[in-house]
Protein backbone atom coordinates (compact mmCIF):
# COMPACT_ATOMS: atom_id res chain seq x y z
CA UNK A 1 0.00 0.00 0.00
CA UNK A 2 1.09 3.54 -0.70
CA UNK A 3 -0.30 6.92 0.16
CA UNK A 4 0.34 10.41 -1.07
CA UNK A 5 2.31 12.50 1.41
CA UNK A 6 0.26 15.56 0.54
CA UNK A 7 -2.85 13.77 1.80
CA UNK A 8 -1.26 13.58 5.24
CA UNK A 9 -1.64 16.96 7.02
CA UNK A 10 1.52 16.21 9.04
CA UNK A 11 3.60 15.15 6.05
CA UNK A 12 6.49 17.24 4.78
CA UNK A 13 7.62 15.28 1.74
CA UNK A 14 5.99 17.65 -0.77
CA UNK A 15 3.90 15.14 -2.71
CA UNK A 16 6.43 12.30 -2.83
CA UNK A 17 4.83 8.88 -2.50
CA UNK A 18 5.82 7.19 0.75
CA UNK A 19 5.45 3.49 1.59
CA UNK A 20 2.91 2.68 4.27
CA UNK A 21 5.15 0.77 6.70
CA UNK A 22 4.62 -0.37 10.26
CA UNK A 23 7.36 -0.47 12.93
CA UNK A 24 8.33 -4.07 12.09
CA UNK A 25 8.77 -3.15 8.42
CA UNK A 26 10.98 -0.21 9.35
CA UNK A 27 13.22 -2.44 11.47
CA UNK A 28 13.66 -4.83 8.54
CA UNK A 29 14.44 -1.87 6.30
CA UNK A 30 17.23 -0.81 8.67
CA UNK A 31 18.82 -4.27 9.01
CA UNK A 32 21.15 -3.98 5.96
CA UNK A 33 22.65 -0.70 7.20
CA UNK A 34 26.05 -0.83 8.89
CA UNK A 35 27.00 1.25 11.94
CA UNK A 36 28.48 4.11 9.90
CA UNK A 37 25.42 4.43 7.68
CA UNK A 38 23.10 4.38 10.71
CA UNK A 39 25.09 7.17 12.38
CA UNK A 40 25.07 9.22 9.19
CA UNK A 41 21.31 8.93 8.66
CA UNK A 42 20.58 9.60 12.32
CA UNK A 43 22.82 12.67 12.34
CA UNK A 44 21.02 14.13 9.32
CA UNK A 45 17.67 13.41 10.97
CA UNK A 46 18.76 15.15 14.19
CA UNK A 47 19.87 18.25 12.29
CA UNK A 48 16.64 18.47 10.28
CA UNK A 49 14.09 17.35 12.88
CA UNK A 50 14.29 18.79 16.45
CA UNK A 51 11.97 16.06 17.75
CA UNK A 52 14.46 13.39 16.69
CA UNK A 53 17.34 15.28 18.32
CA UNK A 54 15.39 15.62 21.56
CA UNK A 55 14.63 11.89 21.59
CA UNK A 56 18.33 11.09 21.08
CA UNK A 57 19.27 13.42 23.94
CA UNK A 58 16.67 11.84 26.19
CA UNK A 59 18.04 8.38 25.43
CA UNK A 60 21.77 9.09 25.89
CA UNK A 61 21.18 11.20 29.01
CA UNK A 62 19.82 8.15 30.83
CA UNK A 63 23.38 6.98 31.47
CA UNK A 64 25.26 9.37 33.81
CA UNK A 65 28.55 8.20 32.26
CA UNK A 66 27.63 10.13 29.10
CA UNK A 67 27.34 13.36 31.10
CA UNK A 68 30.06 13.07 33.77
CA UNK A 69 33.57 14.54 33.44
CA UNK A 70 36.70 13.94 35.49
CA UNK A 71 38.70 17.12 36.20
CA UNK A 72 42.32 16.99 37.43
CA UNK A 73 44.91 19.59 38.29
CA UNK A 74 42.65 21.62 40.59
CA UNK A 75 44.21 24.02 43.07
CA UNK A 76 43.95 23.19 46.77
CA UNK A 77 41.79 26.28 47.37
CA UNK A 78 39.39 25.82 44.45
CA UNK A 79 35.79 25.55 45.68
CA UNK A 80 32.87 23.54 44.37
CA UNK A 81 31.13 26.79 43.42
CA UNK A 82 34.09 27.89 41.30
CA UNK A 83 34.32 24.51 39.58
CA UNK A 84 30.60 24.55 38.80
CA UNK A 85 30.77 28.14 37.56
CA UNK A 86 33.54 27.38 35.06
CA UNK A 87 31.78 24.38 33.55
CA UNK A 88 28.34 26.02 33.58
CA UNK A 89 29.59 28.06 30.63
CA UNK A 90 29.31 24.88 28.55
CA UNK A 91 25.86 23.80 29.70
CA UNK A 92 23.58 23.25 32.68
CA UNK A 93 25.46 21.46 35.47
CA UNK A 94 23.61 19.01 37.71
CA UNK A 95 26.44 18.53 40.18
CA UNK A 96 30.07 19.49 40.77
CA UNK A 97 32.15 17.70 43.40
CA UNK A 98 35.72 18.20 44.59
CA UNK A 99 37.22 15.06 46.13
CA UNK A 100 38.74 15.70 49.56
CA UNK A 101 40.90 13.76 51.98
CA UNK A 102 38.66 12.05 54.53
CA UNK A 103 40.93 12.91 57.45
CA UNK A 104 42.00 16.48 56.65
CA UNK A 105 39.17 17.52 54.30
CA UNK A 106 41.79 19.10 52.04
CA UNK A 107 41.26 18.91 48.29
CA UNK A 108 43.04 16.03 46.56
CA UNK A 109 43.37 18.10 43.40
CA UNK A 110 40.63 16.53 41.31
CA UNK A 111 36.87 16.38 41.05
CA UNK A 112 33.84 15.49 38.93
CA UNK A 113 31.29 17.53 37.00
CA UNK A 114 27.94 16.07 35.91
CA UNK A 115 25.97 17.90 33.22
CA UNK A 116 22.23 17.72 32.73
CA UNK A 117 22.75 16.79 29.07
CA UNK A 118 25.58 15.02 27.25
CA UNK A 119 25.92 17.89 24.76
CA UNK A 120 27.05 20.10 27.67
CA UNK A 121 29.88 17.65 28.36
CA UNK A 122 30.79 17.58 24.67
CA UNK A 123 31.00 21.38 24.54
CA UNK A 124 33.24 21.39 27.62
CA UNK A 125 35.57 18.83 26.01
CA UNK A 126 36.13 21.02 22.97
CA UNK A 127 38.64 22.78 25.25
CA UNK A 128 39.76 20.05 27.67
CA UNK A 129 42.44 22.27 29.23
CA UNK A 130 40.91 25.05 31.33
CA UNK A 131 42.51 27.62 33.62
CA UNK A 132 40.83 27.57 37.04
CA UNK A 133 42.07 29.79 39.87
CA UNK A 134 45.32 30.38 38.00
CA UNK A 135 46.05 26.68 37.41
CA UNK A 136 45.80 24.77 34.15
CA UNK A 137 43.44 21.82 34.58
CA UNK A 138 42.48 18.96 32.28
CA UNK A 139 39.15 17.19 31.87
CA UNK A 140 37.91 14.02 30.21
CA UNK A 141 34.96 11.66 30.42
CA UNK A 142 34.97 10.06 33.87
CA UNK A 143 34.32 6.69 32.24
CA UNK A 144 36.58 5.65 29.38
CA UNK A 145 34.65 2.51 28.46
CA UNK A 146 33.52 2.12 24.87
CA UNK A 147 29.88 2.43 25.92
CA UNK A 148 30.42 5.97 27.18
CA UNK A 149 32.67 7.21 24.41
CA UNK A 150 30.82 9.49 21.99
CA UNK A 151 30.67 8.45 18.36
CA UNK A 152 32.90 10.27 15.91
CA UNK A 153 31.08 13.09 14.20
CA UNK A 154 30.07 12.60 10.57
CA UNK A 155 30.08 15.47 8.12
CA UNK A 156 26.46 16.26 7.18
CA UNK A 157 26.27 15.88 3.42
CA UNK A 158 24.70 13.58 0.89
CA UNK A 159 27.93 11.59 0.59
CA UNK A 160 28.83 8.47 2.62
CA UNK A 161 30.53 9.04 5.99
CA UNK A 162 34.20 10.06 5.62
CA UNK A 163 36.97 7.65 6.72
CA UNK A 164 38.39 7.90 10.23
CA UNK A 165 41.12 10.54 10.58
CA UNK A 166 44.74 9.42 10.41
CA UNK A 167 46.27 8.94 13.87
CA UNK A 168 49.89 10.07 14.07
CA UNK A 169 52.50 7.63 15.31
CA UNK A 170 52.97 7.91 19.06
CA UNK A 171 56.75 8.21 18.60
CA UNK A 172 56.22 11.68 17.10
CA UNK A 173 54.02 12.77 20.02
CA UNK A 174 55.79 11.31 23.06
CA UNK A 175 58.23 13.49 25.03
CA UNK A 176 60.73 12.48 27.69
CA UNK A 177 61.49 15.06 30.39
CA UNK A 178 64.65 14.45 32.41
CA UNK A 179 65.89 15.78 35.77
CA UNK A 180 62.41 16.47 37.15
CA UNK A 181 62.80 17.60 40.81
CA UNK A 182 61.63 15.08 43.40
CA UNK A 183 59.25 17.59 44.98
CA UNK A 184 57.58 18.56 41.70
CA UNK A 185 53.97 17.42 41.27
CA UNK A 186 52.42 15.88 38.17
CA UNK A 187 49.98 18.81 38.07
CA UNK A 188 52.86 21.28 37.79
CA UNK A 189 54.37 19.38 34.85
CA UNK A 190 50.93 19.09 33.22
CA UNK A 191 50.31 22.83 33.57
CA UNK A 192 53.61 23.70 31.90
CA UNK A 193 53.31 21.35 28.92
CA UNK A 194 49.57 21.92 28.36
CA UNK A 195 50.52 25.36 27.05
CA UNK A 196 51.92 23.73 23.90
CA UNK A 197 48.96 21.53 22.98
CA UNK A 198 46.38 19.05 24.20
CA UNK A 199 47.88 16.19 26.19
CA UNK A 200 46.47 12.75 25.44
CA UNK A 201 48.24 10.89 28.25
CA UNK A 202 50.49 11.71 31.17
CA UNK A 203 52.52 12.95 32.73
CA UNK A 204 53.85 9.53 33.69
CA UNK A 205 56.82 9.01 36.00
CA UNK A 206 55.22 9.74 39.38
CA UNK A 207 54.70 7.33 42.27
CA UNK A 208 51.04 6.30 42.35
CA UNK A 209 50.79 6.16 46.14
CA UNK A 210 52.84 9.22 47.14
CA UNK A 211 52.74 11.32 43.97
CA UNK A 212 56.51 11.86 44.24
CA UNK A 213 58.52 12.35 41.06
CA UNK A 214 60.79 9.52 39.95
CA UNK A 215 63.15 12.05 38.38
CA UNK A 216 61.62 11.99 34.91
CA UNK A 217 58.30 12.39 33.12
CA UNK A 218 56.71 11.05 29.94
CA UNK A 219 54.10 13.11 28.12
CA UNK A 220 52.09 12.09 25.06
CA UNK A 221 50.53 14.95 23.10
CA UNK A 222 47.37 14.57 21.05
CA UNK A 223 49.27 15.68 17.93
CA UNK A 224 52.90 15.85 16.84
CA UNK A 225 52.46 19.61 16.47
CA UNK A 226 52.05 19.92 20.25
CA UNK A 227 55.26 17.96 20.80
CA UNK A 228 57.08 20.05 18.20
CA UNK A 229 56.10 23.29 19.95
CA UNK A 230 57.21 21.93 23.32
CA UNK A 231 60.62 21.04 21.87
CA UNK A 232 61.29 24.42 20.26
CA UNK A 233 63.03 25.19 23.55
CA UNK A 234 64.16 21.83 24.98
CA UNK A 235 65.26 23.41 28.27
CA UNK A 236 62.60 24.48 30.75
CA UNK A 237 62.58 25.60 34.37
CA UNK A 238 60.34 23.75 36.83
CA UNK A 239 60.34 24.67 40.53
CA UNK A 240 63.65 26.49 40.09
CA UNK A 241 65.39 23.55 38.39
CA UNK A 242 66.29 23.22 34.73
CA UNK A 243 64.91 20.17 32.98
CA UNK A 244 65.65 18.86 29.51
CA UNK A 245 63.05 17.37 27.17
CA UNK A 246 63.31 15.42 23.93
CA UNK A 247 61.34 12.92 21.89
CA UNK A 248 61.13 9.70 23.88
CA UNK A 249 62.02 7.76 20.71
CA UNK A 250 65.46 9.35 20.77
CA UNK A 251 66.43 7.10 23.64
Amino acid sequence: KKRKAEEDPGGDAGGVEQPDLDSADVLKLLEPLDRGAMHYILQISCLQHPAVLEEVRRYVDRDPAHRKLFVRGLGWDTTTETLKGVFSQSGEVDEAVIIRDKATQKSRGFGFVSFKHMDGALRALKEPSKRIDGRMTACQFASTSSSSTPCSSITPSMNPPPPRPFIEDVSTRKIYVGSVPVGTSADKVLAIFSQFGEIAEGPLGFDRSTGASKGFALIIFRTSEGARKALLDPFKTIDGHQVHCKLAAEG
